[in-house]
């Protein structure tokens, strides 16, 4: 089933490219192996699911559920 998806860059994706391959990679060390990290994880866990989720990730899966047949599926299935 193809949902229409594509991958491009986005912040993160762009933030990722610039501290591996630019004159930044010297710094990456100090972003990425130390406890600075945490802070990337609390930002995506901010972005996706307190606003994505709830302003279009829910309604996308609502169309979803109702108009394939996968995601009937998904509705039915015990858990």
């Amino acid at each position: 089933m193809n949902f229409g998806f594509s991958v491009g860059h986005n912040f993160a994706s762009r933030f990722g490219h610039l501290f591996w391959f630019s004159p930044l990679r010297r710094i990456q060390r100090l972003l990425f192996q130390t406890p600075l990290v945490y802070l990337f994880v609390l930002g995506s866990y901010f972005y996706h699911d307190l606003i994505w989720w709830r302003f279009i990730g829910k309604r996308m899966m609502e169309t979803i559920k109702m108009n394939t047949k996968w995601g009937r599926f998904f509705v039915i299935y015990p858990l």
